[in-house]
C-alpha cells in the first residue's frame, strides 16, 4: 500500500472548509462588528436562506477560534495536529454560529425555511460538542488538573440542560 493512499482531493478537501459566509460571521463575531448581519439583512429572503444554509453545514474543523486562546499544534512522530482544546474550541464557535443563525433567522422570517435542517445539524453538533468536552475532561482528570476538569463536567451539565427540548440521547 502507497503512502498517501487515504489522502483526501482537493475537491474533497474544500468541502470541509467553512463557507465564506460562516469565516465572515466568525469575523464578525470576533471583531464585535455587525457589518455582516447587516449587509445580510437586506438580501433577498430565498439569498438569506442560502447563505444560513451554508453556516449550518459548514464544517467545525476548519473555523477559526473565536473565543479562547488556540494553542500551538502538537507533534507526535512527525505528524502534527490539533490540540484537544482547540477541537473543544472550534465545536464551541460552530456551536455559537448555530445560535446566531437561529436567531438571525428568525427575526428575518426565514426560520420555518431552515429549521429542519438546522435542528438535524445542531443535535449532531451539539453532541459533538459535549463528547468532545468529556474526552477533554477525562485528560484533565488522569493529568490531575481537577479545577478543569470540573469546569468542564459543569459546562457538559449545563449543555445537556440547555437542550433538553431536543430529547437527544446522550
Amino acid at each position: 500500500m502507497k503512502l498517501g493512499h487515504n489522502r483526501k482531493s482537493k475537491t474533497e478537501r474544500k468541502e470541509e472548509y467553512p463557507t465564506e459566509d460562516a469565516l465572515l460571521l466568525c469575523n464578525s463575531i470576533r471583531t464585535c462588528n455587525n457589518e455582516y448581519l447587516d449587509c445580510l439583512r437586506e438580501r433577498p429572503k430565498n439569498e438569506i436562506v442560502e447563505k444560513f444554509l451554508g453556516i449550518i453545514h459548514s464544517k467545525w474543523s476548519y473555523l477559526p477560534i473565536v473565543v479562547g486562546e488556540e494553542t500551538p499544534p502538537e507533534e507526535i512522530d512527525g505528524v502534527k495536529f490539533d490540540s484537544l482544546k482547540n477541537t473543544l474550541l472550534r465545536r464551541m464557535t460552530k456551536y455559537t454560529l448555530m445560535l446566531i443563525v437561529t436567531s438571525e433567522s428568525k427575526k428575518l422570517g426565514v426560520w420555518s425555511q431552515i429549521q429542519k435542517p438546522w435542528t438535524e445539524k445542531y443535535i449532531s453538533e451539539i453532541k459533538g460538542l459535549v463528547e468532545a468536552c468529556e474526552i477533554l475532561a477525562k485528560s484533565y482528570e488522569v493529568s490531575g488538573h481537577k479545577t478543569q476538569a470540573g469546569d468542564l463536567r459543569n459546562k457538559i451539565k449545563s449543555l445537556k440542560e440547555a437542550n433538553k427540548e431536543y430529547k437527544i440521547a446522550w
